[in-house]
This record gives C-alpha cells, structure tokens and sequence, in this order.
C-alpha cells in the first residue's frame, strides 16, 4: 500500500485558530501554512491534542513579506482532537490546511525557494516512486495562482495556495504561476510511503 490521504481542513486568516480535527486511522498529521501581504503573523506553533507539530521547513520571501511552511507529527492522537495553531506577530494574510494520512513510513525531505518574478518553483533532487510530495506558496495578495501540471490543488486564494503530488521515482519540481510579478515564498515536503503502488484517496 502507499499514502492515503484521509481527510483535510484548513481556514484563512487563522479565523478559526483551534478546531476538532479528525485523525482517525491516521498515522501522520501534516499542516501547511503560508501568507503574505502587509501583515507579519505567522505561526510560532501548532499542537494536536496538545502535542507539537515539529516545524520542518519554512521560507521568508526576499522582502519579508510573504511565508511558506510545513509541519509533520508522526503518530497523531486517534479520534477527533483539536488542532490548536499560536501565531506570532500582527496581520490577517494567512492560509493552513491541515492533512491527516495513513501509510506513512517516514518523512523523507524538503525544499525551498523565493521569487520576485511571476513564477515559483522548489525541486527535490530524487523521489522514488509513490513517495507523496506536498507543497504551499505565500503570495502578496493581488496576484492570481495556476499550479503546475501534474499537481492536485488542496487551496488556493489570494494569499496562499497548497497542493500535493505522487511522484514517480525522479527529480519533483512543483510550481505556481502568478498573475503578476510579485514576492513570494515556496516550500515543499516529502513522505516516503510504508509500501508501494498506492492509491490516493480522501
């Protein structure tokens, strides 16, 4: 089997800071959060059931203005919990979804980027086949998102967009274009499945 991905929610301008999230059957929990715009809020932390996510890659735009980061726990609490997010900093631009999983074996890397230009892209150098990439953009606000081809958006708005791709035993690069040249920051994460050939399902 490889990586299911078993359910999703998420929230903009971290509206709803604290919300049951579900778990159930899952043996990982990421969270992808990203903004940009005039405000400077962040999140500092993230706790499920009152355990830390650990923060495992994140990127500040060249201006400061605009954000990208991932969070992984392994082996979340069962059941329906609450996901508590804390938040560093003043402003209203930030988007997160939160992505509970099973068939997980590992977290296995991550890359970043920034750009000034009205296109983004992070590489990882190899993935084997089925590994289960994920990725998310904070823009400044005002510029429109088309992810590249090949990835399967899980949110997109003004300020922040997120996706996921199955990778196929190559180099992953995942991209976003924007409408108009502007700062923004990418990241991107990569799970290596506990078996091969899965499907991925909600």
């Amino acid at each position: 089997m490889g990586i299911y991905i078993l359910a999703t929610s998420g929230g903009n301008d971290f509206d709803t800071k604290s919300k049951l999230f579900d778990c159930t059957g899952a043996d990982y929990l990421i969270v992808l959060a990203a903004g940009g715009g005039g405000a400077r809020e962040k999140p500092s932390a993230i706790k499920y059931n009152g355990v830390d996510l650990t923060l495992t890659v994140t990127k500040d735009s060249a201006n400061g203005v605009a954000y990208a980061s991932a969070w992984r726990l392994r082996n979340p609490t069962q059941g329906s919990n609450t996901l508590a997010i804390t938040s560093s900093g003043i402003g209203y631009a930030n988007r997160w979804i939160a992505i509970s999983l099973r068939g997980v074996k590992e977290y296995n890397t991550s890359a970043s980027s920034t750009s000034t230009t009205t296109y983004i892209s992070s590489s990882i150098p190899s993935a084997l086949h089925d590994y289960l990439i994920f990725d998310a953009v904070g823009i400044v606000g005002g510029a429109g998102r088309m992810r590249d081809a090949g990835q399967t958006e899980l949110y997109n708005d003004s300020r922040g967009a997120m996706s996921y791709k199955l990778a196929t035993g190559a180099a992953v690069t995942m991209g976003w274009t924007l409408g108009i040249a502007t700062s923004s920051a990418h990241v991107m994460i990569s799970l290596a499945p506990s078996g091969n050939r899965g499907v991925i399902i909600f």
